[in-house]
């Protein structure tokens, strides 16, 4: 009988959990760094005596554990790892504009002596920034505007404060209309005259064109660990070699994210891996396809 060829595992291709209730995956990881599944176990020793040793061990509880390094935060880790649905939205070809809100005092946005509405200047949207705009009352009918996000087109920030407009605007009176050309945007007065309250502010939340655009709100909900099975494929071998492994059952929380100087963000996913009745206690499945001879 010839001697068995090495078996061994090479590189890592994707991560695939999937839902223990339909079998249906959640969605693939694909940028992955490193998985790992530990299997630890502490020996409970009989000592005592003088002896040089232990007389006896036996096994303590196993702890099984699997952790994968990743460099990709899909829509789906969200929901499963932190319970909190993302709000996915279409392609926004003008831009987008949200509701201009009152932040302090209820004088920047009114209908009859504020500001009416902000809207998207189609001859100037490739100045849309990304994020949120804050308008600051100077005087009773001035305003400056800061911008807490990315700049693009022609605005850049004007000082270190965050101021982004060019100059500090005047909203005219009686449903009259101001272009802030550097920022992509038309404001529009209310139907009386204008009378801010020095020092009131305002925001809105803006986005360039884009070709769709993801929001997620984090927290909030009770903490609750997903329990899902996961798939982890491996790369073909060069001779043609395919290895799989089904871990049949895992608990995991929590998407932590990091920012580093011209470093992608890495992330680690933690979860525990439990034994599945449902399989006999069991923990994993390995699966190999030999190559063809």
């Amino acid at each position: 009988m010839a001697i068995e060829k090495v078996k061994d595992f090479y590189g890592a291709k994707f991560l695939i959990p999937y839902s223990r209730t339909t079998g249906l995956p959640f969605g693939v990881f694909r940028v992955l760094q490193e998985i790992n599944f530990e299997r630890k176990v502490d020996f409970k020793d009989l000592t005592g005596g003088d002896a040089q040793g232990a007389w006896d061990t036996e096994l303590g509880q196993p702890e099984n554990s699997l952790s994968v390094k990743l460099k990709e935060y899909p829509n789906f880790v969200f929901s499963l790892f932190e319970g909190n649905t993302p709000t996915e939205n279409a392609a926004e070809a003008a831009g987008y504009i949200g509701t201009p809100t009152n932040k302090v005092g209820t004088s920047v946005i009114k209908a009859t002596t504020g500001i009416a509405s902000i809207a998207v200047k189609s001859a100037k949207i490739a100045n849309l920034p990304a994020g949120r705009l804050l308008l600051k009352a100077t005087a009773a009918n001035k305003i400056r505007i800061y911008l807490l996000g990315l700049p693009k087109g022609d605005a850049a920030f004007q000082n270190i404060g965050g101021e982004i407009a060019s100059a500090e605007i005047t909203i005219p009176s009686s449903s009259g209309t101001v272009d802030v050309d550097d920022l992509g945007l038309t404001i529009t007065a209310g139907s009386g005259t204008v009378a801010f309250t020095a020092d009131d502010t305002a925001y809105v939340d803006v986005r360039p064109v884009n070709s769709g655009s993801m929001s997620v709100d984090v927290g909030g909900v009770t903490a609750t660990m997903s329990e899902f099975g996961a798939m982890v494929v491996f790369p073909q071998k060069s001779d043609g070699a395919i290895f799989y492994i089904d871990i049949f059952r895992v608990k995991a929380f929590g998407v932590p994210w990091s920012a580093k100087m011209r470093e992608w963000s890495e992330w680690t996913l933690n979860g525990k891996v439990l034994v599945d009745t449902a399989n006999s206690d069991k923990l994993y499945r390995l699966c190999q396809t030999y190559p063809n001879a």
